[in-house]
C-alpha cells in the first residue's frame, strides 16, 4: 500500500527529531536574512531608540506609549516587550542587524514548533502515539507554517519581532490551556503559567486580547464542555485578572484606551461593508501569497453595490455557507475561529491608518489556515488512504516552493532600496512607497532621484506635510536654499505645528543670513517640541554667528544631551567652547 512507505519512517522517527525538522527548516527559509540591513521602522525602532542601550529606561517603557523615546511623536500602542527584546539584543551584541534579525528566526522556530505541537494535540485521538495519523498531518501543518511567504513581513522585518513575540507567547499560553484543560481543578500550575504567557503577549501586541475568546471557544467545541457553573467559568479569572492588569498598564501609559484615528473620510456604513473586501484580501493572500509588498493601497468602496463589493460580500458569505455545512466537525470551526478571530483587530478600518492591509497580520492566523488543511489531509487518510503518497507528495512540493518563496522574498527585505523599489514596482499608486524609496535614496546621497520620487509622492498627494519637508531637505543639500524655504513654508501651511519643518526652515534662514528670522523659527520649534535635537543645534549656529557663545554653547549642550551620538553636535559644542577660551 502507498501508506507503507510513511508508516515505516514515522515509526523510526521520534517526536524530538521530527522537532528538529521543523526548527531546521524554519532556520534555512530565513538563513540570509542574517545578511540584511535595518529597513523601514528599524530605523527609529532600533537604532534612534535611546531606551533599548540603558537599563534606567525600563520604568519609563512601561509607563508610556510604544514611541515615547522619540518625544515629539505619540501613538496608541501600547507595546514595552518589544523594547526589552531589543534591550537584551543591543546587550549581546550591539547594533549589529544579524543579531537582531536571529532573534526574530528564533521566535519563528519557536511558533513552528507550537503550531506543531498544538496540531498533534487538537488532530490526536485520546491516546497519543507516534502513528502517521498522529504526526504526519500536524508536521505538514508545522512544515507549511515554517515556509509560507505571507510571514516574511513579520521574520525579515526586525520591527516584525511585535508579531512573532505576542504569537509565540499567544500560542504557549494555548498549549498550557490544553494541557491543563484534562485536569478538573481550575488553578493548576499550568494554567497559571498560561495565564502569565497571555500576559507576555499583551504586552507584545494588543491583538493578544483576542486569546480568552478562542479559549471559550475551544471549550465549547472541542472540548465539549458545555457547563455554566461558577466552578467552571472560574477557570478563566485567571485571564480576566491579567486582561485587567494589562488595561491598568495602558490607561496609565497612555492616559486612555485607543484613541481613534480615521485617515479615510467614510461613513460609519462604508467602514462597515469595507470589512468584506478587506477580509476576502487576507484569505488571497493565505491561499495565494504573491505580489507581496510592505505597502498595500487600500481603495476603499462608497457602496456595497459597487463590483469588487458585490464579489466579495458574494464570496464571503459562501465561504461561510460551506463552513456551516461542516460545523459537525469542530476542528474545522476552530481553525475557523483562528484564522477570523486574531484579524478582527485589523478589520478595525478607524484605527488603522494609512496602511490598512498589512501581511504581518496574517501570522498568527495563518495558523488556523494550515490547521484546516491538517485536518483535511487528516480525513483524506482515513476515508481514500491510496490517495495519501499522491497528495502528501503534491503537499511536500507546495512546501518546497513556500520554502523557496520564502527565500527569495528575503532578499527583497535586504536594504531600504530593495524594498521601496520593489514595493513602487507593485504599487505604483502608493505615495508612501514612493516616499520611503525617496528616503531610501536620499540615504544613500543619490539626491537627484530622491527628488524625482519626492515629485512623484506630491503628484499622489500634494497634501502630505513629511514629503515637502523631506523635499526641502534635499533641496538643501542640492543649494537651493530658495527652494527648500518654499517646501517648508508649503509643509506648515499644511500642518503649522511642524516643529521640524520650523527648524529646517530656520536652518534655511540661516543660510540666506537672515538670523533674527532663524531664531524665532528654531525657537518656534522648540515651543512646539523641546525635546527636538535638531532645533537647539540650529539655534546654537545662529547664536554663534551673531557672537552670542555663551547662549551657543548652553543650545548646543542640550542638543548633545538629547543626541549624545551625533559627532556634529559634538564638533560644534567643541569649537563654541573654543570661541570662549578664545575671548569671543
Amino acid at each position: 500500500m502507498t501508506q507503507d512507505p510513511f508508516k515505516k519512517l514515522f515509526e523510526k522517527t521520534s517526536l524530538s527529531s521530527l522537532i528538529l525538522l521543523i526548527i531546521l527548516v524554519a532556520f534555512g527559509a530565513y538563513f540570509n536574512t542574517l545578511f540584511n540591513d535595518f529597513v523601514f521602522d528599524d530605523v527609529e525602532n532600533v537604532l534612534l531608540n535611546r531606551w533599548i542601550k540603558d537599563i534606567r529606561y525600563i520604568p519609563e517603557i512601561f509607563s508610556t506609549h510604544v514611541a515615547g523615546f522619540d518625544r515629539g511623536f505619540a501613538t496608541s500602542y501600547y507595546r514595552p516587550m518589544m523594547h526589552l527584546m531589543y534591550m537584551f539584543t543591543y546587550f549581546i551584541s550591539g547594533l549589529t542587524p544579524w543579531a537582531f534579525h536571529l532573534v526574530n528566526i528564533v521566535f519563528h522556530a519557536g511558533v513552528s514548533i507550537l503550531v506543531f505541537l498544538i496540531s498533534l494535540r487538537l488532530l490526536a485521538s485520546a491516546k497519543p502515539s507516534t502513528s502517521i495519523p498522529n504526526l504526519f498531518p500536524p508536521l505538514l501543518a508545522a512544515l507549511l507554517f515554517a515556509t509560507h511567504p505571507i510571514h516574511t513581513e513579520s521574520v525579515a522585518w526586525v520591527s516584525g519581532i511585535t508579531d512573532l513575540s505576542f504569537t509565540f507567547f499567544y500560542l504557549s499560553s494555548l498549549c498550557l490551556y490544553l494541557r491543563a484543560a484534562d485536569c478538573k481543578k481550575p488553578f493548576t500550575g499550568n494554567a497559571l503559567v498560561s495565564a502569565a504567557l497571555f500576559f507576555f503577549a499583551t504586552l507584545c501586541k494588543e491583538t493578544a486580547l483576542t486569546l480568552p475568546i478562542i479559549l471559550v471557544i475551544y471549550d465549547y467545541t472541542l472540548k465539549k464542555d458545555l457547563s455554566f457553573s461558577f466552578n467552571h467559568l472560574k477557570k478563566y479569572l485567571p485571564f480576566l485578572i491579567v486582561g485587567a492588569i494589562y488595561f491598568t498598564f495602558r490607561m496609565y501609559a497612555l492616559g486612555g484606551f485607543a484613541p481613534s484615528k480615521r485617515y479615510f473620510a467614510l461613513t460609519n456604513y462604508q467602514f462597515v461593508i469595507n470589512v468584506f473586501p478587506l477580509l476576502l484580501q487576507y484569505l488571497q493572500k493565505l491561499l495565494f501569497p504573491l505580489n507581496l509588498s510592505p505597502i498595500h493601497v487600500f481603495h476603499p468602496i462608497t457602496s456595497i453595490s459597487q463590483s469588487t463589493g458585490i464579489l466579495s460580500v458574494f464570496i464571503i458569505l459562501t465561504i461561510m455557507y460551506l463552513a456551516s455545512k461542516t460545523l459537525s466537525n469542530k476542528i474545522y470551526l476552530f481553525s475557523l475561529c483562528l484564522i477570523v478571530i486574531p484579524l478582527l483587530p485589523a478589520l478595525y478600518i478607524p484605527a488603522l491608518g494609512e496602511r490598512v492591509f498589512a501581511e504581518r497580520y496574517l501570522y498568527l492566523p495563518s495558523f488556523g489556515f494550515v490547521l484546516l488543511l491538517a485536518q483535511l489531509f487528516t480525513e483524506e487518510m482515513a476515508s481514500v488512504p491510496q490517495r495519501i503518497f499522491a497528495r502528501s507528495v503534491i503537499l511536500f512540493i507546495v512546501i518546497g516552493l513556500f520554502f523557496m518563496g520564502t527565500a527569495y522574498r528575503n532578499t527583497i527585505w535586504k536594504d531600504s532600496h530593495t524594498l521601496w523599489l520593489d514595493a513602487t514596482k507593485k504599487s505604483p499608486d502608493s505615495a508612501a512607497a514612493h516616499e520611503y524609496l525617496g528616503y531610501a535614496l536620499y540615504s544613500r546621497g543619490w539626491l537627484d532621484q530622491a527628488i524625482g520620487q519626492y515629485r512623484i509622492v506630491l503628484s499622489l498627494d500634494v497634501r502630505r506635510s513629511d514629503t515637502h519637508l523631506n523635499l526641502g531637505v534635499a533641496y538643501a543639500l542640492k543649494g537651493w536654499t530658495d527652494k527648500a524655504i518654499e517646501e517648508y513654508k508649503t509643509a506648515l501651511t499644511l500642518r503649522p505645528n511642524f516643529a521640524e519643518a520650523h527648524s529646517n526652515l530656520g536652518l534655511a534662514f540661516i543660510n540666506k543670513g537672515l538670523l533674527d528670522q532663524a531664531i524665532e523659527e528654531c525657537q518656534t520649534a522648540l515651543t512646539l517640541n523641546p525635546y527636538l535635537a535638531d532645533a537647539h543645534h540650529n539655534l546654537g549656529i545662529a547664536y554663534v554667528i551673531q557672537g552670542r557663545v555663551d547662549e551657543a554653547i548652553k543650545a548646543f549642550n542640550m542638543a548633545v544631551t538629547l543626541n549624545p551620538d551625533n559627532q556634529n553636535y559634538r564638533d560644534n559644542l567643541a569649537k563654541a567652547w573654543a570661541l570662549k577660551k578664545a575671548g569671543h
